[in-house]
């Protein structure tokens, strides 16, 4: 949870600063922890919150977020207020909704994978193995 991968080495290509789009932005990270990236996720979430409750419109609408990887898995501890030991264990399958259902004070009430539970298995055992030796 809280332990960087190994950090890219500034010369490293797949460092982010290499990417045209991110040119203009400083500080970037050469690898982050969950715990990293769900301090990172706090400010913008908490007031992603804050509108939803405060505006009308927006309190009664679906919202659709997407994210992958770590940033996925950081709006999940969030929203399931799940501990540090908790979050290393969820397996979050790629490419499969994820629903979450909210009552009136954004606590959530109901929350389910938009696939059959023999697909989701057969999802979650792909990232289990992920990074494996074949």
């Amino acid at each position: 949870y809280d332990v960087a991968p190994p950090l890219l080495s500034n010369d490293d290509e797949r460092q982010i600063r290499f990417n045209e789009k991110f040119k203009n932005i400083k500080n970037m990270p050469t690898g982050e922890s969950l715990k990293n990236v769900i301090d990172r996720l706090y400010p913008f979430w908490n007031q992603y919150v804050e509108n939803i409750k405060r505006n009308p419109v927006l309190r009664y609408c679906n919202h659709l977020i997407i994210a992958h990887s770590n940033s996925l898995r950081a709006i999940v501890k969030i929203l399931d207020q799940l501990s540090d030991e908790e979050i290393v264990s969820v397996n979050i399958p790629t490419g499969v909704p994820l629903v979450y259902e909210f009552d009136d004070n954004f606590n959530v009430i109901h929350k389910e994978y938009l696939i059959d539970q023999a697909k989701l298995e057969e999802k979650q055992a792909i990232v289990v193995n992920q990074g494996k030796v074949q």
